[in-house]
């Protein structure tokens, strides 16, 4: 198996769970703003409720999350566009089937290119 199918394979695990983190997070953080609004609805003083709620970390935890599980996305596009390309197929090809833009695609290769990674042979 080449290195790029090992790494793929690598992201694609890392991608599953970076997912399970962020429905994770935004799970916690529905609970949160649930009870921020029951808490609200109730007359409660926003002071008194921002204090029961773990607004800031959830926010945080939220955002952690999410910013991990987009590095993970861009990073598995670059290396399914590299691999598809190494396979033969044209940039557009495998952006197609891929689903993402030509344009976003030739975005991709050209960032990857300068980042010395994932060149096609």
């Amino acid at each position: 198996m080449t290195s790029e199918r090992e790494e793929l394979l690598a992201l694609l695990d890392e991608l599953n769970q970076a997912i399970a983190n962020a429905a994770e997070a935004l799970s916690a953080s529905r609970a949160d703003n649930r009870r921020f609004r029951q808490l609200i609805a109730k007359g409660t003083p926003l002071r008194d409720a921002l204090s029961v709620v773990s607004a800031p970390e959830s926010r945080a935890s939220v955002e952690v999350a999410l910013k991990h599980m987009e590095r993970t996305r861009h990073q598995l596009r670059r290396i399914v566009l590299a691999l598809g390309m190494n396979e033969g197929m044209s940039l557009a090809e495998v952006g197609r089937l891929y689903g993402i833009s030509r344009q976003l695609a030739s975005r991709l290769v050209a960032e990857a290119h300068e980042d010395g990674e994932y060149a096609p042979s």
